[in-house]
C-alpha cells in the first residue's frame, strides 16, 4: 500500500518540478528512460540553430529576374509552413511581389514542384534537383564569409533547367554551445542529423565541436540513423523540433522536442 501511494506521488512530484523548469513530460516512462541515455542526437535547424531563416540572396542563373523567380517560388510555397516558405512569403510581401500563377503543386520530402504554364517549376535540396544541377554549368561558389549568418542554398529550376540559387541564413541558438559542452563533459556521445546540405551541417557541427555530423537526410534517414545507433547497443535520445523529426523521435529511447 505504501508503494502504491508513494510511486504515483513521486511521479507527479517529478512532473511538477519539470514543469516549473519549462519541461513538459508526455509519458511517465521518460523519467526511467532518461537515466539510461548515453547518446544525444540533435536535429540542426530550429534545435541547435534558431530556425528563423532569412532570405539573404537570390542568385539568378538564367535570363529570369530575381522578382519573377521569387513570384514563382512564393506561388509554390503559398500553403506551406516550412521555415523557408514562411521567409519567402515574408520577403515577397515586404518587396511587393505577388505570387505567380502556378498549378498542380506537388510536395516531396525534400522539395516541391508545380506548373507555370507549360513549364515545371521545382524548389528543393540538391538531391531533389540532382538532374538539373548535373546538367548546369559550374555553379557560382557561395562564400560563408559574404554573409552575417550561416548560408544554406536551396535550388530552383524552371522548365527543367536550373534557374536560381536561393540563399537562406540561420544562426546558432543561444545556449547551444553551453549545452553541448556540458553534455560532452558528462561523457555523452553527440551527433547531428539534418535535412540541410551536408557541408552546411558539418560547418555548424564543427563550430559546436560535434564531430559526428550527417546532412542531406530525409526524415526516414534520420530515423535510420537512430536505429543504427541502437543496433550498436547505444541508447540514444533524439532532440528535435517535433515536426519533421517525428519518425526519428519515435525510434529513439527518449524524445525531446525543443520549443524555446
Amino acid at each position: 500500500c505504501a508503494l502504491g501511494v508513494a510511486i504515483p506521488l513521486a511521479r507527479v512530484a517529478g512532473i511538477s518540478v519539470a514543469g516549473r523548469n519549462g519541461i513538459l513530460v508526455r509519458d511517465f516512462a521518460a523519467f526511467e528512460q532518461a537515466q539510461r541515455i548515453d547518446t544525444f542526437v540533435f536535429d540542426k535547424t530550429g534545435t541547435l540553430t534558431e530556425g528563423r531563416w532569412q532570405l539573404l540572396a537570390v542568385r539568378p542563373l538564367s535570363e529570369m529576374t530575381a522578382d519573377r523567380l521569387v513570384a514563382l517560388a512564393v506561388a509554390l510555397e503559398k500553403d506551406s509552413d516550412h521555415h523557408f516558405a514562411v521567409e519567402l512569403k515574408r520577403w515577397a510581401g515586404e518587396h511587393g511581389i505577388e505570387p505567380a500563377d502556378v498549378t498542380d503543386i506537388r510536395i516531396a520530402p525534400n522539395g516541391i514542384s508545380g506548373c507555370a504554364g507549360d513549364e515545371m517549376v521545382k524548389i528543393g535540396s540538391a538531391g531533389y534537383l540532382a538532374v538539373e544541377i548535373a546538367a548546369a554549368a559550374p555553379l557560382p561558389a557561395i562564400d560563408p564569409l559574404d554573409f552575417d549568418a550561416e548560408p544554406t542554398t536551396v535550388y530552383m529550376s524552371v522548365g527543367g533547367r536550373l534557374a536560381a540559387l536561393l540563399i537562406f541564413g540561420d544562426t546558432i541558438r543561444s545556449g547551444a554551445r553551453k549545452t553541448v559542452a556540458e553534455l560532452k563533459n558528462l561523457g555523452f556521445a553527440l551527433a547531428v542529423v539534418s535535412g540541410d546540405d551536408a557541408a552546411v551541417t558539418r560547418r555548424i557541427s564543427r563550430s559546436l565541436v560535434i564531430d559526428d555530423a550527417h546532412g542531406a537526410l530525409l526524415p526516414s534517414g534520420k530515423a535510420a540513423f537512430l536505429e543504427s545507433r541502437r543496433n550498436e547497443g547505444r541508447r540514444p535520445a533524439m532532440v528535435g523540433d517535433g515536426v519533421n523529426d517525428a519518425a526519428a523521435m519515435a525510434g529513439a529511447d527518449l524524445a525531446i522536442a525543443i520549443h524555446s
